[in-house]
C-alpha cells in the first residue's frame, strides 16, 4: 500500500491499494485495464501523462476512503493540483509495480520509472533554462511598443471596412407596400 497528500486545506492522505479486486473495479467503472496499460510502455506513458485519467484512477483506488470520509469524485479532484498529482502519479506506480507477480516485471517497471523521471526531470530543466534565457533576452518596452503599433494598425484598418450605419438608410416595414 502506497499513499500520498492532496492539495486540499488542511491536505488529506489516500492510501493506494493495488489488487485483483481493485483492478476489476477500475475495469468496471472506468473500462480500463491496468494490468494490460502497465505491460505497454506507451500505453502508460500515455495514462500517466493524463491527469484527468489518472485522478479518475486514483479516486477509483480510494474510493472506499473517500466514501467513508465523504468526499465526492470532484472533492478529490479538487485536492489534486500541481506537486499532489505528482505525488498521487508516484504512489499509484508504486503500487502498480508491487501488483505485478513477476519479479523481472516489477524490475523492468522500477527501472523505467526511474529512467522516465530522469529524463522528465531533464527536459523541464532545459525548458526552464530556454524560457529564463528567453525572457533575459527580451527588449519588454520594445514588445509592448510592437503590439501596440499592431493593434492600432488593425483597429484603422477594420475600422475604414464598416459598413455604413443603418440610420443613413431607411427600413421598411414588412408591412409597408
Amino acid at each position: 500500500m502506497h499513499s500520498f497528500q492532496d492539495a486540499a486545506s488542511p491536505p488529506r492522505t489516500w492510501e493506494i491499494t493495488i489488487n485483483v479486486t481493485q483492478l476489476k473495479r477500475v475495469r468496471g467503472l472506468l473500462n480500463l485495464d491496468l494490468y494490460k496499460i502497465a505491460s505497454k510502455v506507451e500505453t502508460l506513458n500515455e495514462s500517466l501523462s493524463d491527469p484527468v485519467q489518472l485522478v479518475d484512477v486514483c479516486y477509483v483506488l480510494c474510493k472506499d476512503a473517500a466514501d467513508s470520509a465523504k468526499v465526492s469524485d470532484e472533492d478529490f479532484g479538487r485536492g489534486l493540483a500541481g506537486d499532489a498529482i505528482i505525488r498521487a502519479r508516484d504512489a499509484f506506480m508504486e503500487e502498480l509495480i508491487d501488483f505485478f507477480p513477476d519479479e523481472k516485471a516489477r524490475n523492468a517497471l522500477r527501472k523505467l520509472t526511474a529512467a522516465s523521471r530522469q529524463v522528465g526531470s531533464m527536459v523541464v530543466d532545459r525548458l526552464t533554462t530556454q524560457a529564463a534565457t528567453m525572457l533575459d533576452g527580451l527588449d519588454l518596452e520594445k514588445e509592448a511598443d510592437k503590439i501596440t503599433a499592431n493593434l492600432t494598425a488593425s483597429l484603422k484598418t477594420s475600422s475604414t471596412s464598416v459598413p455604413p450605419s443603418s440610420e443613413s438608410t431607411p427600413v421598411r416595414s414588412p408591412y409597408e407596400s
